[in-house]
């Protein structure tokens, strides 16, 4: 991150529900992060993953096999 900021990691379903929010924090500038989480009780599939910080949003695809 090029600076410190709030950060929220979502991941939804293709229809667009939220499944799991992974992680709400403050991240600072200039490290990097790592943020495993429990995929327990989610299906195999294809799911949204967006990474939201300071209101602006990065989205992935993700693919649970």
């Amino acid at each position: 991150m090029q600076k410190t900021g709030r950060v929220v990691v979502s991941v939804y379903d293709v229809q667009g529900r939220l499944m799991r929010t992974v992680a709400v924090l403050k991240a600072e500038a200039g490290l990097r992060y790592a943020l495993p989480f429990d995929v327990s009780g989610l299906t195999a599939g294809w799911y949204v993953c967006r990474l939201t910080v300071d209101g602006k949003q990065l989205t992935t695809k993700l693919m649970l096999p």
